[in-house]
């Protein structure tokens, strides 16, 4: 009996401490390596629950040094649920989608390279597979 309840005070501080911690910045951080530029976000809300629910304002991510404008990508709103199950098993599923006021600006410079391609050394001479999400705009 007092495994059991010390397993479920266990559980109740992990539960507090994550829904406490800030995870904008963390984000910000693994998003930033992954794509290989600075990935910046206003306000991130997360909903813990079945499914995770997401809620994040200011999405910014850096344009090529070239490129015309700041932001590749500037999002006012961006709300999405992060499925359970699958992200259990090692897939990452985000359905619901909603974007409000995307501006995506794509270019290429003057030896046609575009601006999606990564900067990073983590992506170059990588072909990246393209991102598959469930959305509707």
């Amino acid at each position: 009996m007092g495994f059991l309840g010390l397993a479920v005070l266990v559980a109740g501080l992990a539960a507090f401490l994550l829904a406490r911690t800030d995870l904008r910045s963390y984000a910000e951080k693994v998003l930033s390596d992954k794509i290989g530029r600075p990935v910046t976000i206003q306000s991130l809300l997360v909903r813990w629950g079945t499914p995770i629910a997401l809620d994040a304002t200011g999405l910014h991510l850096a344009n090529s040094s070239w490129g015309s404008t700041p932001d590749m990508i500037a999002i006012d709103r961006f709300r999405g649920e992060i499925a359970i199950w699958p992200l259990l098993h090692g897939e990452f599923r985000l359905d619901h989608v909603r974007v409000e006021r995307p501006v995506i600006v794509l270019e290429r410079d003057n030896d046609a390279a575009g601006n999606w391609i990564g900067s990073s050394s983590a992506t170059q001479g990588k072909v990246r597979s393209p991102v598959k999400l469930p959305m509707q705009l």
